[in-house]
């Protein structure tokens, strides 16, 4: 206890010996600068005034002389007095510079005391709080224990219920999930039968496809006259072939895409079937009616190409008709088929980029005989009023006459025209382009 009392008071007892000590030194300092600029000091008073000795008057220059050797002593005397006092200034000041030197090594040796009394202090104080610290941390660490052993009971009992309700959700979506393989079970049965209907069709249009060829190829086999003509006509009725063969493919994924409409409709259908029973039958009705609809202009169709090509194999040229007109008549006759290949978007103008192709082709006949004038028609069934379809025709006629014109066809040659339905079925169109040369 009287350690704690001894060093509070220990700063200010410091600083009154240090202020003490500068004090000392300061004063000390000022007495060897006044004996080392002693010289300087005497001078400053200043020196004896001479008067100047007149020649002409005697009594009067022994008058000054006496008065100045008066003035010349008092002034050494003055000086014999100053320089005793300023020795018995520098003596005490060397006495008080070894005392002030003592003053120093005690002032010293106490506070060197003092300062390894405040490092043991310190140390305690370092010891104690350590000591508490330590005290402190353990009490935290037991109660994180207990905190983590009870986060880990509440943690399994959550697991634990977790669990549970991922057990009962699994035994749900296990019975959902077998009543929705039952139900894809039934829908595929159900588009199994309509795809073996769709493979029937194709079926079909394959026979009458390879009836067309072999038709095709007896008329190769009449016209076969040289080597060059039979290796010409062998090319245009492989790209007769292959318009076949693409307008085929078009119309598969086009039925395709009607069956699977077809199947999107019956789902509704089956859905709504206690509330709109009569909407059921009148939409059931109307697919029968495109269905039927689009058979009779597949077949149709059909005919007609049977027919072009036999006309074309049996076709023959004018008597006076050049190897260059026979070429330009053969030629622009594959223009229909070309353009019946141009298919727009379902209730819009613009062209199907899968038609780009025999529209370039189809350009390029155009180009090469530029002495033809051009007659675009175009028939639309999509709209319940014909004279939306007649609007909508007209529209994509102008869509197709300006593709060729940016393409680089003149203007002048074109001539459009808009139909509306022509027996078309539902939600279809049909394009054709006629060439005839003008000068004939």
């Amino acid at each position: 206890m009287s350690v704690s009392s001894t060093n509070t008071d220990l700063p200010a007892t410091g600083l009154a010996w240090v202020t003490l000590a500068l004090s000392t030194a300061a004063l000390l300092l000022l007495c060897v600068w006044a004996l080392m600029n002693q010289p300087k000091l005497l001078v400053s008073k200043g020196p004896a005034v001479e008067t100047p000795v007149s020649t002409t008057d005697e009594p009067t220059q022994f008058a000054a002389n006496g008065e100045q050797d008066k003035r010349a002593a008092d002034q050494l005397a003055v000086e014999m007095l100053a320089t005793d006092k300023l020795e018995k200034e520098r003596q005490a000041a060397e006495q008080l510079a070894a005392e002030t030197l003592a003053t120093e090594e005690v002032v010293a040796e106490k506070l060197e005391v003092e300062k390894l009394a405040e490092v043991e202090l310190a140390a305690a104080r370092l010891k104690t709080e350590k000591l508490a610290e330590e005290k402190r941390t353990a009490k935290q660490l037991v109660e994180e224990r207990y905190a983590a052993e009870k986060l880990a009971t509440e943690k399994l009992a959550e697991e634990k219920r977790v669990a549970e309700q991922l057990a009962a959700e699994r035994l749900a979506a296990e019975e959902l999930a077998a009543e929705k393989v039952a139900e894809e079970k039934r829908v595929a049965e159900q588009l199994a039968a309509e795809r073996l209907a769709a493979e029937e069709l194709i079926a079909e249009e394959k026979r009458v496809a390879e009836q067309l060829a072999a038709e095709r190829l007896a008329a190769e086999e009449l016209a076969a006259e040289k080597f060059a003509e039979e290796k010409r006509v062998a090319e245009q009725l492989a790209a007769e072939r292959l318009a076949a063969e693409e307008l085929a493919a078009e119309k598969v994924a086009e039925e395709k895409r009607v069956a699977d409409q077809l199947a999107a409709e019956r789902l509704a259908a089956e859905e709504l079937a206690a509330e709109k029973i009569a909407e059921e039958k009148l939409a059931a009705e109307r697919l029968a009616e495109e269905k039927l609809a689009a058979e009779q202009l597949a077949a149709e169709q059909l005919a007609a190409e049977k027919l072009a090509a036999i006309t074309t194999a049996s076709n023959v040229a004018p008597v006076n008709e050049s190897a260059f007109e026979k070429l330009r008549r053969e030629e622009l006759a594959n223009l229909s088929g070309l353009a019946a290949r141009v298919r727009f978007e379902p209730s819009a103008i613009e062209i199907r980029e899968s038609s780009k192709k025999s529209l370039d082709r189809l350009f390029e006949l155009l180009f090469l005989y530029s002495e033809t004038s051009v007659t675009v028609q175009v028939s639309s069934n999509e709209y319940e009023i014909d004279n939306n379809n007649q609007l909508i025709s007209r529209e994509r006629a102008l869509e197709l006459v300006n593709y060729l014109i940016e393409r680089g066809l003149d203007e002048d040659r074109f001539r459009i025209r808009a139909l509306g339905k022509q027996r078309l079925p539902f939600d279809s169109h049909r394009v054709s382009v006629v060439a005839t040369v003008i000068n004939e």
